[in-house]
């Protein structure tokens, strides 16, 4: 009886599973939008990126701006329009204020501003010891932040703002009596290359849209 008795038992039992397993809700992936649509908001004005930094940074920090924005949105329309002194001096301003912001949508036909700022700051060398007093680690670390902008032309007030910060090392020494030393360089050019895509992709992300799994 011990084996016969438990067969109905051990059916039922299987039957309920299957039964839940049929009623419980399938998990899918659904496309969440960007949280901003630069689609709704016309022609964007793009000016390059402010920069204290040597050329071609701004340059390049613009045009991988412009290659983000088309890449998560693709069919926007995106005006260049060059460096913001340049701009500013065309309407006989020195700062983006509100007047600024409302001569330029006037004069170059745009809808919205989208404004950057790049800070690089000089590479600095660390120092530590290590725990035992018998090994020194140095590193030359250089750090940047990239700010954004989205000004409304009609209004000159500002619609969206974000910033983003990254930092890469250029060069890396440790030293210890009881070990080879270690040494690491990188180009300082392909260091700031390197920061320049991480910004930009942190800066822009309110631009893609994500998945999420409900």
């Amino acid at each position: 009886m011990g084996r016969q008795g438990r067969t109905p038992g051990l059916l039922g039992l299987v039957a309920a599973l299957a039964l839940l397993a049929g009623c419980a809700s399938p998990r899918v992936t659904v496309r969440v939008p960007p949280r901003l649509d630069l689609g709704q908001h016309g022609v964007v004005g793009l000016v390059e990126v402010r920069s204290a930094a040597t050329a071609p940074l701004p340059g390049a920090t613009t045009d991988q701006l412009l290659h983000a924005i088309q890449s998560a949105q693709p069919g926007v329309a995106v005006l260049e329009l060059g460096p913001e002194d340049a701009l500013l001096r065309a309407v006989g301003r020195d700062r983006m204020d509100r007047e600024a912001i409302r001569a330029l949508g006037e004069q170059l036909g745009v809808d919205v501003l989208l404004v950057g700022q790049l800070d690089v700051a000089e590479i600095r060398p660390k120092l530590r010891l290590g725990e035992s007093l018998t090994s020194i680690h140095a590193r030359a670390e250089m750090r940047a932040t990239l700010s954004a902008r989205l000004l409304h032309t009609a209004s000159g007030v500002t619609l969206w703002t974000n910033r983003s910060a990254a930092r890469a090392d250029v060069a890396r020494v440790s030293v210890s009596s009881l070990s080879r030393p270690d040494i690491r360089a990188s180009d300082p050019e392909a260091a700031r290359e390197t920061l320049v895509h991480e910004l930009v992709h942190e800066v822009t992300a309110d631009f893609r849209p994500t998945w999420v799994t409900r």
